[in-house]
């Protein structure tokens, strides 16, 4: 009996001090796609089928809106001039009504697009093929009804923001940053070798083949979706397996908290309930002026960055020069975007954390600082430029800044606590999606004034860059980085590895989970 009731003892003990089996959640085998490179492998393919497609459709797509406005517009100012789209000389369309009507249903067409996945952006790009093949029945404006397309799972910003959660759910913090490059550097990528396939296309025949072969590639990437495993089960292991002290929680709710707190709200339908039921939940994802601070640069970088969207009308209408050749723009953008990532930002992150000794933290901010330097310079330029050469310079060191936005998503998380990274992130795609509606009928309408003053004029928009880019300038000088966060980053790095210590765009192996 002595026997058996130490050793009921000795279980009550165990139990008190490793708590019950059910209280941790059950570790099994990760299967491959589950590894953190290989998941995130999986993201930047899917990324790249998608975006590949997107890409190689711009250039051929503009000149088939440009056709069909300019079709249109001789139809109704010289009529019997010219019967079919292939029959107007494209020179002929470098007029200030036609680049105008041009600029202004792209503008809306992606402010449209940024209001409401990837089934929604396939149909919405299979509705512009349509509207396109049967122009001489549908109006050209009718690609705008495309747009509703993407209610369907939300659009790109909702994709954006689920990708992003996956991601941090994934992968640790401090790699956090190397994802997201890895994302982008797929993504320009594409932009670098989809407008040369296009153009090469053009200029062998229809507009319409790599119209069609865009489209073909961005649905390649439906069977990719089927095998991206759940990743909200590892957010919850990593929460039992990396235990935090309690003072890093509790300034916000639990999530089962927020929920019983709406439910009981229904039966408490007082304004003042739910106005802190509000006060709460934008606690959770803005704790503090800098967070407000960073969405608000995120929303003024997004409304600059749909320059690209109207970079093609601009070179070709200044210049004089064919969309097929005006196409080189985007090429030339992402070859610099790609030794940006692959070479110039982890030759820099390296020095500033290795050499400089800097967190992770204060490496991005520092960063961000710079490029939003490049960026303002080249936004500049770009509207100076009075010669395809200088226009080119002016590129190059406008893409330079291109990390910004990847260095602002990994530093805005620092401030929020992990549990909120899937509200944190939505909000962020709410910001930049607003900042994109807001940005591209206002480049547009920039473009379209800048044709109507003259041709001095016609870098307007790159102008009102310029003065939003200055105004992101002087706020990233207002961020202050948590003194937790430093001091967490650095006992994280003196943990590890020396060899990984740097965050490398390029050095995918460097993506592990916390569990592992």
């Amino acid at each position: 009996m002595a026997a058996d009731s130490d050793h009921i003892l000795l279980d009550d003990e165990t139990n008190a001090l490793l708590g019950t089996e059910s209280s941790l959640p059950t570790v099994r085998p990760r299967k491959t796609r589950e590894k953190p490179v290989v998941f995130v492998f999986l993201c930047v393919l899917i990324v790249f089928c998608v975006d590949f497609g997107n890409f190689l459709s711009v250039a051929p797509q503009t000149r088939i809106y440009e056709a069909i406005a300019c079709r249109k517009y001789y139809e109704k100012h010289e009529p019997g001039q010219y019967r079919l789209l292939e029959d107007i000389p494209e020179d002929k369309c470098k007029i200030p009504p036609v680049q105008g009507e041009l600029a202004f249903v792209q503008g809306l067409q992606i402010s449209f697009e940024a209001l409401p996945t990837v089934v929604g952006l396939l149909l919405g790009q299979f509705w512009v093929l349509l509207v396109c093949w049967f122009s001489r029945v549908m109006s050209l404006r009718a690609v705008w009804l495309g747009s509703a397309a993407l209610f369907i799972g939300g659009g790109a910003g909702v994709a954006l923001a689920m990708l992003m959660t996956m991601i941090t759910d994934v992968v640790e913090a401090r790699y956090r940053s190397t994802a997201f490059f890895q994302i982008a550097l797929a993504i320009v990528i594409t932009q670098f070798l989809a407008p040369l396939l296009a153009s090469w296309m053009m200029l062998k025949g229809s507009p319409w083949n790599p119209l069609f072969l865009g489209s073909i590639c961005a649905t390649c990437s439906l069977p990719l979706l089927l095998i991206i495993p759940e990743t909200v089960r590892f957010r919850d292991l990593k929460s039992h397996l990396q235990p935090t002290s309690e003072d890093e929680y509790a300034s916000g709710e639990d999530v089962e908290d927020l929920f019983d707190t709406i439910h009981n709200s229904f039966s408490k339908p007082t304004l003042k309930h739910r106005l802190h039921l509000l006060r709460t939940a934008i606690k959770s994802v803005i704790p503090n002026r800098t967070t407000a601070l960073i969405l608000w640069i995120l929303f003024i970088a997004n409304i600059g960055s749909k320059q690209l969207s109207i970079m093609l009308l601009y070179v070709s209408t200044r210049y004089g020069i064919p969309l097929s050749t005006a196409n080189f723009s985007l090429t030339i953008f992402a070859g610099v975007n790609i030794f940006l990532l692959l070479v110039l930002l982890p030759t820099v992150s390296r020095y500033l954390t290795v050499n400089r000794r800097y967190t992770t933290a204060t490496k991005d901010l520092i960063l961000s600082r710079y490029s939003i330097i490049m960026y303002t310079l080249g936004a500049l330029c770009l509207g100076l430029a009075p010669t395809i050469a200088t226009m080119i310079a002016g590129l190059v060191i406008y893409t330079l800044g291109s990390g910004l936005g990847s260095l602002n998503a990994s530093m805005v998380a620092t401030y929020v606590e992990p549990k909120h990274m899937a509200r944190l992130y939505s909000v962020v795609s709410v910001v930049s999606m607003f900042g994109v509606f807001v940005g591209s009928p206002l480049l547009a309408g920039l473009f379209s004034l800048g044709l109507k003053m003259g041709k001095g004029w016609i870098g307007l928009p790159y102008f009102g860059i310029t003065l939003l880019y200055g105004l992101i300038f002087v706020a990233v000088w207002f961020i202050r980085l948590p003194e937790k966060v430093n001091e967490a980053d650095d006992g994280n790095r003196d943990s590890e590895d020396d060899r990984y210590d740097v965050e490398t765009p390029s050095s995918s192996l460097i993506l592990r989970s916390s569990n592992n």
